[in-house]
């Protein structure tokens, strides 16, 4: 819905096809791919890189720490949430804009992991979630007017915790 290339990566992902390390070494014989995460753990797999590598672990820490904001009986992110989203029953507190973030924040991670593998650009967390913040202000603000105020709020706003709505104008608060 709001970026066909963070939707399509999340489909990669969810489906086991985001071609890491491990997968490459393994599923196509590339043997020359270097097998290590930039983060010095000696196997790159989407596993390591999307909940246990350091940079995943402080992204996905920020995006709690919203979560828990909005949602203060918010079960733990964990990997289950990064590859495959929410359940239904998690869906029915869970506003959509965590559901969204994560995906941004994955999307995020594999930038910089690009970044390192072909630029030997070192990722930084900080650098990460300012990347989330100002891509999901900027898709949010303009979104904002195709939503009902109250679903807005509820929903993409997490009742004030993200954003809220001051007439014509969206603020952000994360």
């Amino acid at each position: 819905m709001f970026g066909r290339h963070v939707a399509d990566f999340s489909w990669l992902l969810a489906h086991g096809v985001v071609l890491t390390a491990d997968r490459l070494r393994s599923s196509f014989r590339m043997s020359s791919v270097p097998p290590d995460c930039f983060c010095g753990s000696p196997l790159e797999t989407a596993g390591h890189l999307f909940s246990e590598c350091p940079l995943a672990q402080s992204v996905l820490a920020w995006v709690q720490s919203l979560f828990v904001l909005a949602v203060p009986s918010a079960p733990s992110l964990c990997l289950r949430h990064v590859l495959f989203g929410f359940d239904i029953a998690e869906f029915t507190v869970i506003p959509l804009i965590f559901s969204y973030l994560i995906n941004l924040a994955e999307h995020r991670i594999w930038l910089a992991r690009n970044d390192f593998r072909f630029r030997n650009q070192l990722p930084s967390a900080v650098d990460v979630i300012a990347a989330v913040r100002s891509q999901a202000c900027f898709i949010l603000k303009l979104w904002s007017p195709r939503f009902a105020r109250r679903f807005f709020i509820k929903q993409w706003g997490a009742s004030g915790v993200i954003a809220s709505v001051s007439g014509d104008n969206v603020q952000f608060n994360f």
